[in-house]
């Protein structure tokens, strides 16, 4: 498949739209991996003509035979500033397919817990963004705007009066 191919294809479908016009671009005939992943938004630097610039790009991390990576997850939201698009194909103890169910039973500790069930509890946590952001901010904006107003028309009022004379009491 050559590149304009690929652009004529539909962006792949996320839990979380992408912020960048360039990741989107990226997810445009994006296939899905056969194991467990969380597909991340990353921060990335690029060298254009000599000069380095910021960019976006996506990044997979396999979590199908590691269900311990939550804190290595944390590492790349936190301190990195990736974001999560999505996650899926999380093994469970009925799953279909009999891989999946036996690493489950390899990976569950004494009290039988699914491992993968704790990760995609953190990650929909870490993901729990609220999609009306924009339209939240807009009103907080306007909000400040006219508390600006009002405390300029309070203190340009304060001016207006004039001052009390000092007077001197004997």
């Amino acid at each position: 498949m050559n590149e304009e191919q690929r652009k004529a294809l539909p962006p792949f479908n996320t839990k979380i739209a992408p912020f960048y016009e360039e990741t989107l671009d990226q997810l445009k005939g994006w296939r899905e991996p056969n194991h467990a992943y969380v597909l991340l938004e990353t921060n990335e630097r690029k060298l254009v003509g000599g000069n380095v610039i910021l960019g976006h790009g996506l990044m997979t991390l396999n979590v199908q035979n590691r269900p311990q990576l939550g804190s290595k997850l944390r590492y790349y939201v936190i301190s990195k500033r990736y974001r999560i698009l999505h996650y899926a194909k999380f093994p469970t103890a009925n799953d279909v397919i009999p891989a999946n169910r036996k690493q489950v039973q390899l990976h569950s500790g004494y009290d039988g817990r699914n491992p993968w069930e704790d990760l995609a509890n953190e990650v929909q946590q870490m993901m729990n963004i609220n999609p009306n952001w924009k339209q939240e901010k807009s009103a907080l904006e306007e909000k400040l705007t006219a508390l600006e107003a009002k405390l300029k028309k309070a203190n340009d009022g304060d001016k207006e009066q004039p001052e009390a004379k000092a007077t001197k009491r004997v």
